[in-house]
């Protein structure tokens, strides 16, 4: 994912915002029952790391390469980049599910 939105992406506005949002939801509507220990630390982050690999493809497959839309894509980048990196960082055992 890139770091600065560009204008003129050829896409609806907000689109993008719409998506990145839809991958977030994936993950946070799992949380509580991660937080309420009814679902594994692995699970939740295979849960967090697919709802991010699901939006990068989403994003190929429209023609994308990730480039933020606007300040709120930007934003939005941001939320997901944060959970691959604590999915992906607890797959690669370099932190703990505390």
């Amino acid at each position: 994912m890139h770091s600065k939105p560009t204008a003129g992406s050829g896409a609806a506005p907000g689109r993008q915002a719409e998506r990145l949002r839809s991958a977030i939801h994936v993950a946070t509507a799992a949380a509580p029952e991660f937080l309420q220990h009814r679902m594994p630390a692995e699970d939740m982050a295979h849960t967090m790391v697919g709802a991010v690999r699901g939006y990068v493809e989403r994003e190929q497959a429209a023609g994308r390469d990730g480039t933020p839309e606007d300040e709120e894509a930007l934003h939005l980048q941001h939320a997901l980049q944060e959970l691959y990196a604590c999915g992906s960082g607890y797959l690669a055992q370099r932190c703990e599910a505390a």
